[in-house]
């Protein structure tokens, strides 16, 4: 998994490393070794309101599906399952 994958990873599952990426993406990064592009970290910079949002509205504009119980277990599911591919 690229360090970009984790970062998006950890940014979707760890509301700690989320808040600190909205207020602090360099240090953010850097605490965890992550090893990123100028243009991903600006990217990154670019949707700290993406970022900042609540864990559940993150995951599914994540994942592109509108909300909903079905839906956001659907997202759930469907991201588990991708970092599930990605690690093995």
């Amino acid at each position: 998994m690229s360090d970009l994958a984790r970062v998006i990873h950890l940014i979707a599952t760890d509301p700690d490393f989320r808040a600190v990426m909205v207020d602090d993406p360099e240090g953010a990064l850097a605490q965890h070794e992550f090893a990123v592009s100028a243009e991903e970290l600006s990217a990154l910079s670019s949707i700290s309101d993406v970022i900042a949002a609540p864990s559940e509205t993150l995951l599914a504009r994540l994942v592109g599906v509108t909300s909903g119980p079905e839906q956001l277990w659907q997202a759930r599911s469907r991201m588990q399952d991708y970092v599930g591919s990605e690690t093995t």
